[in-house]
Order: C-alpha cells, then structure tokens, then sequence
C-alpha cells in the first residue's frame, strides 16, 4: 500500500532561546563565579562534578521543568522553558570545536547516537542519483533544481520528490524516485514499470514510469522513476466522496482490454502467466514455505480447494485498491498510484482486496486528523455499503466469489504477518500496519469466512 506523502518545526524553540535578545525582558546578570568557570572553559579546563556544584552556578535544567512566573502562584508553573544564559557561549565552542562540552543531544533516550548533521544515506543518495542520471541521460553536468526530499507514505518503499535542471523534456517536470527495499525481488521495478506505462498507454491514469532498474548496487535497492503527479490523497480532499470515487475509477480499470494489457506487458519482456490469479496463489505458497508459516497451510489449500472457474472476460485489477491510493485535486482524480500487485482476474478479486483494507485496516495508521478519525470510525459501514452499491451500479458481482476472494485478500496479508514476525521480510523499521490490530483482524475475518483458524509466529515484544 503505497502513497505520496517531513521535520520538526524548530522556530518556536528558536524564538524561546532568542527572548532576550529582541528585547522582551533584559537578560539576568551573571554572577563572577558563572563568569570565570566560562572564561576557564574556554582556556581548556575541564569541568567536573565539583564544579558544577559550586555556589552561583545554575544546574542545566531539562526543557520540561517550567520556573514560575514572577509574582504567579508557587503551584502554577510558567508557560516556557528557563533558557540556560550561557547557552550560547556553549555553541560558540561547539563550533570551534571545544571538546570540554558535552553534545546535549548526542544521544536519544533510548541511549542511540542522535544524528548531529543532516542524513548521510539522503546525502549519499542525493550524489548517486545525480551520478547515474548524467551517465543514463548523456547529460555530464546535469543538476537538481530541487534536491530529492523524503516523502511519506508508503508501508515498503521509499519515496524521494526532486526535479532536474535543464534535463531532457520528458524529465524537465516534477519527478518521483520510488526506491524499493533491499528484501525486495529487483525485478519488481521492472514489472512495475511495464504496469504503469500500459496502462498509461491506454488511457488509464497511472503515473509514467521514465526509467527502472534492477540493479541494487546503484542506490542500494532496484528503484524507479517517475511522472509526479499533481494532488493529495483522495480523503485529505473529499473525504465525502470516497466511495463513490473508489467504485467509479475501479470499474473504470475493470472497462480496461485485458488482452491490449497483456500485449503491452509482453512486449516489455514479461510473462503473462505471471499476471493470473493462478500466478498469484503459487506465489503465496511458495512465500509460506520458504517462511516456514506452517500455520497457514490449511488456509492455503482451502483456497485451492475452492478456486471458482476461471471467469471470462477477466479484467486487469490493481490489488491494493484504496482511497490513498488516488491522487485528487479540486479539478478532479489525477492519478492512482502504487502497482506492484496488478493481476489479470476476475474483478471480485479486486473488490474483495479492497473490502479488506476498508473494512479492516485501523484508523488510527492513517493520516487524518482525529475527528476525522473518530467520523470515518463512525461511518465504515455505511462507506463500505455505498462502495459495493455505486460499484454494482456499473459492473455486476457475484456474492459468493467475493466471499472467496475476500478470504485470499486476508491470506495474502496473513502471508505478509508471518514473513515479518519470522524476521524474514528484511524490513529496515518496523511495519506500522501490521505492528497494529490489522493481523489479528484478518485472522478473525478469514476464520469467519472459512472456518479455519490459521496460526502465524508469536509476535515479537516491544523493545522496552
């Protein structure tokens, strides 16, 4: 599931260490005992406990403990942190390179190194994309006129936002690099490249993929290269609308030649029998053995048990169909996004994926604000009502395939849940959507719908 979506606002602490000298309150006389252990640092000295419990020398206080305000009430504490006075002359030093003061904030409070200048993976980053694109454009001196910048979103991708300068026209405009996970299969880009740009071609609008690649060792991950497009996430623009949005832009890839599809994706250098439901199945099997998930075997042979007939005509289908999945603006929808799972199935197979995510996944992961949250908690039933009914408005549904392909929907994320608990998905942070209630969900879901109970690893503790 995948969006395009980063720093603190550092200005009100700025400002609060800045009181003094723009004049709102003079600033407090230093006794001589402060004065001379500060003209002592600067000489080299060390500065050891006893020092710091010398008479007239203030002890640091932490951001969180307030002095009271002149004249208030011993009980009420003030609105802002006391600044140290010499504040300041310890940054003076730092900059000179002093190694008598310690760096407050070089550790977390989880006892981890804080970083003390700007990301140096983003920076290497920055360097060996510029690098590959001068040799993959012939452009030897070509720059960014906007550096990449991290974007959020996306549960297994990173997202970088930047533009070229002076680049060829294809690459003039706003530009997305998706930089896929080392666990990741590298030729994922390229599939995901051959998806896009068919669709693309057929009047779908699915951002265009400029270039991919397979190759890991360029930026640490096989990555791709896109069209940015204009626009936010369907909720944070019409949080009204979904349904109908989400019903009316699925059928319309479902109205999509199949055949025209698979002719495109040919040509790219794929095979087509990777793009069926059959494919898709043999793919999760084959997941749960290499990640000893013993536990789902019964839910996976219900599903081959029960496989319903091949339907014809089949319809390209997404596979991760969901309202952050498309680009909106005032004008209208700009884009749909994130397309790694695309299949050519029976279109309940798209439905039911999409069933599962609105009807399970926890509102509490999505980027919205909390009455928002507690409205869409509070109208889930209704959304999901209004989407099966405007999609059937456009394209028929058989209920009993859906309840079949909603149980694979809850198996391809079961498979997932066990590949992370086992520790083999190789992720780099932990997964926010499965760290939440979603796994237990679709447990829950998938044995209401076939009567098994499959079982995944114990979760990992949370590290105190």
């Amino acid at each position: 599931m995948g969006v395009q979506r980063g720093a603190a606002d550092a200005s009100a602490l700025l400002a609060a260490a800045g009181l003094y000298d723009r004049g709102f309150a003079p600033p407090p006389a230093r006794e001589p005992a402060q004065a001379a252990e500060r003209a002592r640092i600067r000489g080299g000295g060390s500065r050891g406990l006893s020092d710091l419990r010398q008479p007239g020398h203030r002890a640091r206080q932490a951001a969180g403990v307030f002095r009271r305000a002149p004249g208030g009430d011993p009980l009420l504490g003030d609105d802002r942190p006391e600044p140290r006075a010499d504040t300041r002359d310890d940054a003076a030093l730092r900059r000179r390179g002093h190694a008598a003061l310690p760096r407050r904030r070089e550790r977390r409070r989880d006892g981890r190194r804080r970083p003390l200048t700007p990301d140096a993976r983003v920076a290497e980053l920055e360097t060996r994309l510029r690098d590959h694109l001068r040799t993959a454009l012939g452009e030897r001196h070509l720059e960014f006129a906007e550096r990449p910048i991290r974007l959020t979103g996306g549960f297994d991708t990173q997202i970088f936002a930047f533009r070229l300068a002076a680049a060829l026209a294809a690459f003039s405009g706003p530009l997305i690099l998706r930089l896929l996970d080392a666990h990741h299969d590298p030729t994922r880009a390229l599939r995901e490249r051959a998806t896009q740009n068919a669709l693309a071609d057929l009047g779908y609008p699915a951002p265009r993929v400029l270039l991919a690649t397979a190759d890991v060792t360029l930026l640490g991950g096989a990555f791709l290269i896109m069209q940015r497009l204009a626009g936010q996430p369907l909720p944070k623009v019409r949080i009204g609308a979904i349904a109908s949005v989400l019903a009316g832009f699925q059928a319309r890839l479902h109205d999509l030649d199949p055949v025209a599809f698979l002719r495109a994706v040919t040509r790219e250098g794929l095979e087509p029998r990777s793009f069926t439901f059959d494919a898709h199945l043999a793919h999760l099997a084959d997941r749960a053995s290499r990640g000893r998930l013993g536990g789902l075997a019964p839910g996976l042979e219900w599903l081959a048990r029960r496989r319903p007939p091949r339907p014809e005509p089949r319809a390209v289908c997404h596979g991760d169909f969901h309202p952050y999945n498309i680009l909106m603006t005032s004008a209208g929808v700009t884009g749909v996004l994130d397309w790694p799972h695309a299949i050519v199935a029976d279109p309940a197979f798209d439905i039911a994926t999409t069933l599962v995510i609105l009807k399970l996944v926890p509102l509490d992961i999505a980027d919205l604000a909390a009455p928002l949250r507690w409205l869409a908690s509070a109208a889930r039933p209704l959304l999901v009502g209004s989407y099966l009914r405007h999609y059937r408005r456009r394209r028929p549904l058989d209920r009993e395939k859906l309840a079949y392909y909603e149980a694979a929907a809850c198996m391809k994320a079961l498979v997932r849940a066990g590949e992370l608990r086992g520790g083999l998905a190789g992720e780099p942070a932990p997964n926010v959507l499965f760290g939440s209630a979603f796994t237990e969900r679709v447990l829950s879901r998938f044995r209401a719908l076939t009567g098994i109970t499959p079982t995944l690893p114990p979760a990992a503790l949370p590290v105190a």
